[in-house]
């Protein structure tokens, strides 16, 4: 009743004044929801005449328990696979559907419509899409369950999905029998049912009855719960009142004993007053009994400082001789440094001996090597400051062999060398050379001597010596070997100009350079680029880039002997 009563007040609140299909009719886009309430009440409203027992028109708990889910299902598919409905009988259906609303609208106070703008109103809030209507449908029977039977709730659910899905099946099967009429009008009876609400029958409610009282009894234990749960915060309350009460009676017992505490400290310090008296009267007696003492003491005192200086005396006496002895063994220390420094520097000569006459004897092994392209053959060691030769190769311009070339540097450069070669590639062993003769030549080497505070300066060295197979200009020589210096020199053409004007009057006096003329080019570190014909030195250009340049004529990516870089791979190492 409260659902039914709940219909009309929610119509009369939304539309107070004039009749419910105007109302309809001008608020064509009320919630769905809503527009189904309002029609499901109708039928719920003309339902309460005949009976007041089951008014609410819905599926509910009742209805399921005496419900034969077999014997539904033989019904509803009897019923669709009719072929011969009346027409009239759907008629009178549709014409029962229209007396239960216009008794809803007489009884809520509204108007029936009158006219047929108002009735297709009416139907056109009517029509719902078939799945929103199911759903809204379901919602609508969860929503009465959930508040009249909630431990129902899934069953129910499930039940009315069954029950869609038999109507569905049902309209599938007419389908693929090709009866689309029929398909149309099971459906359009199902919306009916859906959108209209489902007939009323009258139902036992004598479980639901059961149930309203269960849920009585469930209200009156849980008051009982919460008043008892109220009794118990009160009992806490006056349990927390009375711990405040003896906080209060505990809080005026200190007092008092405070106050105690302090008549008993006057008391005391009173007491302490007249000991302080007897301690004076005490301190003045024992004050003079302290200066007869302090005599005493003093008396005591001129004699231990007698006897103090007399150690010290014997004392200073002990730092000399210990003074004494420690500066002899200063000196017999020193005698040992110096006399194992001698033994040091012995045996580091005979160390250099040692490696001297090594040399000497792995000097005496090295063998001349000869350019196989013209036969010239170089020596394996030249000049006094120990320069080695480490690799030949042969200049060719148009196929002639113009010169050979030999490259002769320090012993520690080609013994770095070989042991680079042992284990990295030839390749890198090239770049390897050519760094560490740069490195070397842009700074010179200091060696400390065996006597401190003597130094002194070994410039690092690297020779180029040419050795004509070939006769060729004095001019066309000079200019060749200074424009191949020039390409790599950045400074300026001065120092190349005067490299060229040195080779120049070296081949002057012959005339051109003929076969078996020889050029030295020694590279310092510390004088630059000198310049030697058949032996006798032309001069020097004092400038160690020019000197960097001319390696790099031999030694660079681009060098003027290729063969040169491959003969000193192959001489300074075995083949990998």
């Amino acid at each position: 009743k409260n659902y039914n009563n709940g219909g009309a007040a929610a119509v009369r609140r939304i539309a107070p004044s004039g009749s419910f299909s105007i109302f309809m009719k001008n608020n064509a886009g009320i919630d769905k929801s809503v527009k189904q309430f309002l029609l499901h009440s109708s039928l719920c409203k003309m339902s309460q005449n005949e009976n007041d027992n089951d008014v609410d028109g819905d599926i509910d708990d009742d209805d399921y328990d005496d419900y034969d889910d077999d014997k539904y299902e033989e019904d509803e598919m009897n019923e669709y696979e009719e072929d011969d409905m009346d027409d009239e009988e759907a008629e009178d259906e549709s014409s029962s559907m229209r007396e239960a609303v216009t008794y809803f609208l007489q009884s809520s106070g509204f108007s029936s419509p009158s006219t047929t703008e108002e009735s297709n109103a009416v139907k056109e809030a009517m029509s719902q899409k078939e799945t929103d209507s199911r759903v809204q449908y379901n919602n609508d029977q969860l929503q009465r369950a959930r508040y009249l039977q909630p431990q129902n709730v899934l069953r129910i659910e499930k039940e009315l999905n069954q029950e869609w899905k038999l109507r569905q099946d049902t309209i599938d099967r007419a389908v693929q029998k090709n009866n689309v009429e029929k398909a149309k009008q099971i459906k359009a009876d199902w919306m009916n049912r859906i959108v209209n609400g489902t007939p009323v029958k009258v139902r036992d409610r004598s479980k639901q009855i059961q149930w309203e009282k269960e849920f009585r009894n469930k209200m009156i234990k849980e008051r009982m719960v919460q008043k008892e749960q109220e009794q118990k915060e009160q009992q806490q309350q006056q349990q927390q009142e009375s711990k405040e009460e003896t906080k209060v009676r505990e809080e005026r017992k200190k007092e008092q004993d405070a106050a105690v505490v302090a008549a008993g400290a006057a008391e005391e310090a009173r007491k302490q007053k007249a000991q302080a008296q007897a301690k004076a009267e005490a301190a003045a007696a024992a004050a003079a009994k302290e200066e007869a003492e302090r005599q005493k003491e003093e008396e005591e005192k001129q004699k231990k400082e007698q006897r103090i200086a007399a150690e010290k005396a014997r004392a200073a006496e002990a730092a000399a001789k210990a003074q004494a002895e420690a500066e002899a063994q200063q000196v017999r220390l020193l005698r040992e440094k110096q006399a194992k420094e001698a033994a040091e520097a012995a045996a580091k000569a005979a160390e250099e001996e040692e490696e001297r006459k090594q040399r000497e004897e792995e000097d005496a092994l090295l063998q001349p090597l000869a350019d196989k392209a013209t036969g010239i053959v170089f020596a394996p060691k030249i000049g006094d400051d120990d320069l080695y030769l480490i690799g030949v190769g042969v200049r060719k311009k148009a196929f002639v062999s113009i010169y050979s070339v030999g490259m002769y540097t320090s012993r520690d450069v080609k013994m770095s060398l070989e042991d680079f070669l042992e284990e990295h590639d030839k390749k890198e062993a090239l770049t390897f050379l050519h760094d560490s003769i740069q490195q070397k030549l842009t700074s010179s080497t200091t060696t400390i001597s065996a006597e401190p505070s003597k130094t002194k300066q070994n410039p690092f060295k690297t020779s180029f010596l040419l050795q004509m197979a070939f006769s060729v200009g004095a001019e066309t020589m000079s200019s060749t070997i200074a424009e191949s210096v020039g390409q790599r020199y950045r400074d300026g053409p001065m120092e190349v100009t005067e490299l060229k004007d040195l080779i120049f009057a070296g081949v002057k006096a012959k005339g051109s350079a003929t076969k078996g003329t020889t050029f030295l080019f020694e590279c310092s570190s510390d004088n630059g680029l000198t310049v030697s014909v058949d032996g006798e030195v032309q001069g020097t250009v004092n400038s160690v880039e020019l000197a960097s340049a001319f390696v790099n004529v031999y030694l660079d990516e681009k060098g003027a002997s290729p063969s040169l870089k491959e003969n000193i791979l192959q001489y300074c190492c075995a083949p990998q």
